[in-house]
């Protein structure tokens, strides 16, 4: 399995899951889909690498393409508007070559992080409990809720960290895993 597959990538306070083709930046989402967001994942797993954009449409579109370069540049432009970073003099996160054709992605402190879905990549660790019941990660602390408990805070899901909390049934009660890691 490809570890790259399930890895973020973050850079000043922007969060891009690749998996499921999501981009954030302080846990609101940006609105980048299509080309753009596969270009800039592109460009974002090879930092402070020059890329051609005979390598860029290589990579995001493969080699059996014909797009201009200038369809290029509006898709790195889409990015950049995205991202905020529109002062093309100092830029912040995409830096043009101009003598070399290309684009480097310069954005400071880029780190991977694991990305953890109902796939566990093989790599991650598993600490199993009995039954089939396993924990992916040690920054999620299981907690046990009663179902009155549970029942009054559902009562308004949208307004809560619940309304995007992922349920485990057990034999002795129902493993609530918040956003935050605690449920």
């Amino acid at each position: 399995m490809d570890r790259s597959a399930h890895e973020c990538i973050e850079f000043d306070g922007f969060t891009l899951n690749p998996k499921d083709r999501l981009i954030f930046r302080k846990r609101k989402r940006i609105d980048l889909k299509g080309r753009e967001f596969d270009v800039l994942v592109y460009l974002a797993r090879r930092p402070n690498v020059f890329i051609t954009k005979q390598e860029l449409i290589d990579g995001v579109w493969g080699t059996d393409t014909n797009i201009e370069e200038g369809g290029i540049t509006n898709y790195i432009n889409k990015i950049r508007n995205a991202l905020g970073d529109t002062d093309l003099k100092h830029p912040r996160y995409i830096e043009t070559v101009h003598g070399r054709k290309g684009y480097r992605f310069i954005a400071q402190k880029v780190k991977h992080a694991p990305y953890f879905s109902d796939e566990v990549p093989s790599e991650s660790p598993t600490v199993k409990n009995k039954g089939s019941f396993q924990i992916e990660s040690h920054k999620f602390v299981p907690i046990f809720l009663d179902s009155n408990c549970y029942g009054q805070i559902k009562s308004d899901p949208h307004q809560t960290l619940w309304a995007e909390h992922k349920q485990i049934p057990l034999d002795e009660g129902t493993l609530n895993v918040l956003p935050t890691g605690v449920g």
